[in-house]
């Protein structure tokens, strides 16, 4: 813990410093690098509202920070909306400084069965997509991201623990506090933000999709609103057949065909 709070302390010096304006002789920034993972653990769930049923494809979706520097976000209650916190993105530079950009996105507080917290909007997006012509199929219902270091990717130079812990106060987005007017969130150097299949809206509605082959792909920082190092590898996506062997009054059965870690668009191959 006193590692922990050293390392939120060394944050807090960091971000006293911030510029509007900078010169271009200022040292280079260190920037995180947001890399996707190639959705996993498909299941499909049915869902029944009195006689109508649905059925949601669910899915483990994990991005993981492969920069040299932290991903950090930090949210202050907007004067113009009360119920939402503005986020702006904290970037350190290579002299301990840092630059702040602001209006990076907005966190609303979400209710949920289990919990509530505040969300991030915007952060990744997940789309079921036609494999013949890429048009979108179907969108996600995810209403947003609590940014937390789930767990840490081996063979990744970082922190010796984590820093955007869950268990801790500080860094579990608000729990139980609707009226919060400041939060701090992000993924350290080598950790990763996981989500497991039908949390939070971690799936897609795919009744009365026509059965046939489908890309599920898989976008963190998809507006590119947030400073990375690099976006070239913030998409991964599946190849998969949806399938309605029993009918479209009973649940389909997905295959997948191949997985593409780093590519939006997946091309048929075999899965080794």
């Amino acid at each position: 813990m006193l590692g922990r709070v050293a390392s939120l302390v060394a944050l807090s010096l960091l971000v006293a410093w911030s510029s509007t304006g900078w010169a271009r002789s200022d040292p280079p920034e260190v920037l995180p690098d947001l890399d996707e993972e190639a959705p996993s653990q498909l299941t499909v769930k049915e869902v029944r509202r009195g006689a109508r049923r649905s059925y949601r494809l669910g899915f483990r979706s994990a991005v993981v920070n492969l920069g040299r520097g932290p991903l950090f976000i930090r949210a202050r209650a907007s004067t113009r909306t009360p119920r939402l916190l503005v986020a702006e993105q904290v970037v350190a530079l290579a002299d301990g400084r840092a630059r702040t950009y602001s209006r990076v996105g907005r966190l609303a507080y979400q209710r949920f069965r289990d919990h509530q917290h505040w969300h991030l909007s915007g952060f990744a997006r997940y789309e079921l997509r036609r494999a013949s012509d890429g048009a979108l199929a179907r969108p996600d219902l995810k209403q947003g991201f609590c940014l937390t270091d789930a767990f840490r990717r081996k063979g990744i130079r970082g922190p010796s623990e984590l820093v955007y812990e869950v268990a801790h106060r500080d860094s579990d987005c608000g729990r139980a506090r609707p009226r919060a007017t400041y939060l701090e969130e992000g993924i350290s150097v080598g950790f990763a933000d996981v989500y497991e299949p039908h949390l939070e809206g971690q799936q897609i509605d795919v009744t009365g999709l026509p059965g046939g082959v489908y890309l599920l792909v898989h976008t963190a920082n998809a507006d590119r609103r947030l400073r990375e190092a690099r976006y070239s590898n913030n998409s991964a996506s599946l190849r998969l057949r949806l399938e309605w062997r029993r009918g479209r009054a009973r649940r389909p059965r997905v295959r997948i065909l191949a997985r593409c870690p780093s590519r939006p668009r997946c091309a048929a191959r075999r899965q080794p």
